[in-house]
């Protein structure tokens, strides 16, 4: 008899599988024989962009954490005016796509720049050599500024939970405040910090939009150049093996970190009640943060602002609108097929705790770790390959674009599921099968109203992602096939700065909209 149990089963079969041929078939590349292009590659290329991405992977990893812990701290240990409104505020750089604000600083020092402008408006004498930035330094600002709410969210969910005992009793004590951070807050904070941390090295090791439009020398920007300028499709490959296991080993070394450390975690704890500033430290405090907040959230908004109202009398809304419905059907539609997927695959693991659930698992883990610009370069060989069997045009459709998104991220909506069905346990649907009702509908008529929490985060974040994602999108699109994203990346590639507004502005406000539910959905929690 074909049970829900017995589906699930052959679905996270099926999934172990198609996840086994995507990656076995461009690992096994790097064992062949190679061409001229590669041996070029390596011997004059690999050293500045294995150099250029380590230096920019880790100093922004080690920034945003640094920067996440710091306002997560911030807003959990002191009472002060405007306190919430500051905890709201910090999730939202997360709706800036990185590859945007690099846009923006770049036209921002420019000399035309709004900066320089000023400067000469005001006769302040200054040199242009002032401005001239090194873009890795920049590509690590941009990536620092945008990414550390992954951090933020982290710390302060563990620090308000759990660590409250400790504080309060190193506050009767009379410990001060910067040892309370560097005894207590930073040491007990190093798991959250290690997760968050792992999702900005992710994030930056699959950005594409920012090291491309600054020039920099990295794996994504020489994987597009191989595959597209120099149509050299196998040197596009053994660069995505490469980027693949280093993207493996940083993801080994964490994980290895995080395990060695996870009982510095209190098994139980209450929440941090903060303490109440006096008049002059809340008033340095605000402005600190407003300052922090208007240079990196602010200004870059109040400029996206000013081009958008600028470029109404240029740009052609009609020919927004389109790519407007592109991205709403892309991003709706694929995320939910991902938490169908995501559903099946961790009600497997509920039900059915074995060898074939567990390698499910991790495999559904491994895409969302992988960057877009190697999942793209697997998915278009496994098609390719299916091509020989069954005709397809993969030119002409978004098949093979909905189905790269779909291995990128129905990993991270599956840890949201799977947690869900971790808090809810089975105590509920078995009850209900005593009662003669078949798991499958107990789970319809129970599981599904308790997971709604799970199911409202999963979507939000994938929603997030989807509307923002830019190389799959660039890679995989069929022909006359644009996103929002895509149409922000020509308008910026043409230094159309100005024009490219209006659909950012879109972009964010989509993204803001997400982000009030996430953050809604996430008070809720801790409440």
């Amino acid at each position: 008899m074909f049970t829900w149990k017995r589906f699930t089963q052959i679905s996270s079969i099926l999934w172990i599988l198609l996840i086994f041929i995507l990656f076995s078939e461009t690992l096994t590349l790097l064992f062949t024989p190679s061409n001229e292009n590669w041996q070029h590659s390596v011997q004059y290329v690999f050293t500045d962009v294995s150099l250029n991405t380590l230096i920019i992977v880790g100093f922004s990893t080690l920034l945003a954490s640094l920067l996440g812990l710091f306002l997560a701290s911030t807003v959990s240990l002191f009472e002060f005016k405007g306190r919430k409104l500051f905890s709201f505020l910090f999730y939202l750089p997360l709706a800036f796509p990185p590859y945007v604000l690099a846009y923006f600083w770049m036209y921002f020092f420019s000399y035309t720049g709004t900066l320089q402008t000023l400067l000469r408006q005001f006769n302040i004498p200054y040199s242009n050599t002032w401005f001239v930035i090194d873009p890795k330094i920049l590509a690590i600002f941009v990536y620092t500024s945008s990414l550390f709410p992954y951090v933020y969210i982290s710390t302060k969910a563990l620090i308000n939970r759990t660590l409250g005992n400790y504080i309060e009793n190193a506050r009767v004590l009379g410990y001060s405040y910067p040892r309370i951070f560097s005894r207590l807050v930073f040491p007990l904070s190093l798991p959250a910090l290690l997760g968050g941390g792992l999702l900005v090295a992710l994030e930056v090791l699959s950005d594409y939009g920012v090291v491309s439009y600054l020039g920099i020398p990295s794996f994504s920007t020489s994987i597009v150049r191989s595959w597209i300028r120099f149509q050299d499709f196998d040197t596009a490959l053994r660069l995505a093996s490469l980027l693949m296991i280093f993207t493996l080993i940083l993801i080994f070394v964490f994980n290895t970190l995080s395990r060695k450390i996870k009982n510095l975690i209190p098994s139980k704890g209450r929440p941090l009640i903060p303490s109440q500033l006096n008049k002059t430290n809340t008033i340095l405090l605000i402005t600190f943060l407003s300052l922090f907040l208007f240079i990196t959230f602010g200004i870059p908004l109040l400029q996206l602002i000013n081009w958008s109202v600028k470029s109404l009398s240029t740009i052609r809304i009609e020919s927004i609108l389109p790519n407007l419905i592109n991205s709403l059907y892309l991003s709706i539609g694929v995320t939910l097929i991902i938490l169908i997927l995501s559903l099946i695959l961790a009600n497997h693991k509920r039900i059915q705790n074995g060898i074939i659930s567990s390698l499910s698992n991790k495999l559904v883990l491994l895409g969302y770790s992988i960057p877009g610009s190697v999942i793209g370069i697997l998915c278009l060989v496994f098609f390719l390959n299916i091509r020989n069997y069954i005709p397809l045009s993969l030119n002409q459709s978004a098949l093979l674009l909905v189905f790269a998104l779909i291995v990128r991220y129905v990993g991270l909506s599956y840890q949201s599921m799977d947690q869900g069905f971790n808090k809810i346990g089975l105590k509920f649907n078995e009850a209900s099968q005593v009662l003669g009702i078949s798991y499958f509908k107990s789970m319809i008529k129970i599981d599904i109203p308790l997971l709604k929490p799970a199911l409202l985060s999963a979507f939000t974040m994938v929603f997030l992602d989807i509307i923002k994602e830019l190389p799959l999108s660039l890679l995989l699109r069929p022909f006359n096939f644009n996103t929002l994203a895509t149409q922000v990346h020509q308008y910026a590639n043409d230094e159309m700065l100005v024009e490219s507004a209006f659909p950012t502005l879109i972009i964010l406000i989509l993204s803001f909209i997400m982000i009030m539910i996430l953050v809604k959905f996430i008070q809720k929690e801790n409440n």
